[in-house]
């Protein structure tokens, strides 16, 4: 039988976005918790065995009392379908002493991984089979040096599908360029000969493989957090099996972040043809895209030469004025 499970990362429940508008702030942030409840969701709808995230989940220490219950709320939906959940803190929300997310009493479809000691996390389907295993560890500070992904231990090579669960920065990686979010550095060669079948990591919020051989995926931010967090957001359904894992990338944002350049724009004399033309624009680059149709939120960027260039800088003078 093969091992189901969602991947998620970074969600960062309570994150505050940076926008102007508070009405687009509330927004975003409820954004965040119907993208958590779309994750929980597929979960049921799927009958899969387990969700895991890879750090991050909260974007503080220090949990709102707001976020607890609403996170509560979403794990006894889990308990009650018998579907585990495992979780692993991240530079955001380590689990070090005195940490909040491991003092509340949370219901008992969740397993935190908190320290750098490996926890090994037996799932089980509905009937109690054994269907996989998972086994992680956490951040205990917020800039945490230790490397994790070497703290694991071996996987038993038992024949039982097993997953290692970490939140982690792998040098060399698309979108993980900054020193700022070097903790827990690991590189390619830390992953390999521990025989995990599967390597679900968290921490860069690009959604993307790090290595086929073996299977080590980030799976990305859960939404877009800022302007340049662009693309369909979600998660990954794993299906993992002695034969390999099985990969597909799923949506489960509310809201769509995409950036648009628009240049040459010399032709429009007058601002509706100006604004006309960047709308035009924008609708082709989205639909190149496979964006229309979503709830978008869309940054216009624009470049080049306009006769009308002074007007706009000055309109936008005078609307941040």
């Amino acid at each position: 039988m093969a091992f189901r499970f969602l991947h998620i990362a970074d969600v960062h429940l309570g994150f505050g976005f940076a926008a102007a508008d508070p009405d687009l702030r509330r927004e975003l942030r409820e954004a965040s918790r119907s993208a958590f409840r779309a994750a929980v969701d597929l979960c049921l709808r799927e009958r899969l065995h387990a969700l895991l995230v890879a750090g991050d989940l909260f974007d503080r220490e220090s949990v709102p009392l707001g976020l607890e219950r609403f996170f509560a709320g979403e794990l006894a939906r889990l308990r009650a379908a018998g579907v585990a959940c495992v979780y692993v803190t991240g530079n955001h929300d380590p689990g070090g002493p005195g940490s909040r997310i491991l003092a509340v009493a949370w219901p008992e479809s969740l397993v935190v991984v908190g320290g750098h000691r490996p926890v090994t996390v037996d799932v089980t389907d509905r009937d109690g089979r054994l269907v996989g295993r998972v086994t992680g560890v956490g951040h205990e500070g917020p800039r945490d040096g230790t490397n994790l992904v070497a703290s694991l231990p071996p996987a038993p090579g038992d024949g039982v599908p097993h997953a290692a669960l970490v939140h982690a920065y792998v040098s060399g990686v698309a979108g993980a360029a900054r020193g700022q979010d070097r903790y827990a550095p690991a590189s390619l060669a830390d992953f390999r000969g521990l025989g995990y079948g599967y390597f679900a990591l968290g921490h860069i919020h690009r959604r993307q493989p790090v290595s086929t051989d073996p299977p080590v995926w980030y799976a990305g931010s859960l939404l877009g957090l800022d302007p340049t967090e662009t693309g369909p957001k979600g998660g990954l359904v794993v299906e993992l099996d002695p034969g390999g894992a099985r990969v597909e990338e799923v949506t489960l944002a509310p809201i769509r972040r995409e950036t648009v350049e628009v240049a040459t724009l010399g032709e429009a004399g007058d601002w509706p043809s100006l604004q006309a033309e960047v709308v035009r624009r924008a609708e082709e680059a989205l639909a190149e895209r496979g964006a229309l149709g979503s709830e978008l939120l869309v940054r216009v960027v624009l470049e080049g030469p306009s006769p009308l260039a002074h007007e706009v800088l000055r309109e936008l003078a005078g609307e941040e004025g």
